[in-house]
């Protein structure tokens, strides 16, 4: 879910992969839709665990974006943006995961609407 100058929401098929003891690399590909426009984009982070316990994690990241953007009556456009990541993980038992997340990001190529956007995600991940 989302909030810039319109209201947004959408999905992400999402892979993460520790690296080293406190860190991990988190890539996502998602969609975005408003009334006024729809989105594709690819997403890469590199997060660290500020909390890192069996089952319980907080971290922080940072990474960079890239999309498409497509207007239903006006031209499509590229754009890439940078952005901060903060969120809380728990995995259960089993290998269920669930997960809160912040993420600010700023366009930085092709601004199609705002400088700074904020969203925020609920995740609920397999793990394997």
């Amino acid at each position: 879910f989302g909030q810039d100058e319109k209201t947004y929401a959408g999905g992400e098929f999402t892979f993460q992969k520790d690296v080293g003891r406190i860190g991990r690399r988190e890539t996502d590909f998602g969609w975005w839709s408003s009334s006024q426009w729809d989105v594709l984009k690819f997403t890469g982070i590199r997060q660290w665990k500020f909390v890192n316990g069996d089952r319980f994690n907080a971290y922080g990241g940072v990474g960079l974006g890239a999309g498409y953007v497509m207007f239903p009556f006006a031209e499509n456009d590229f754009f890439a943006s940078a952005l901060v990541n903060f969120g809380v993980d728990y995995t259960f038992g089993f290998p269920i995961q669930i997960a809160l997340d912040w993420r600010p990001e700023w366009t930085i190529i092709n601004n199609f609407g705002t400088e700074l956007g904020y969203e925020f995600g609920v995740a609920l991940r397999f793990g394997f």
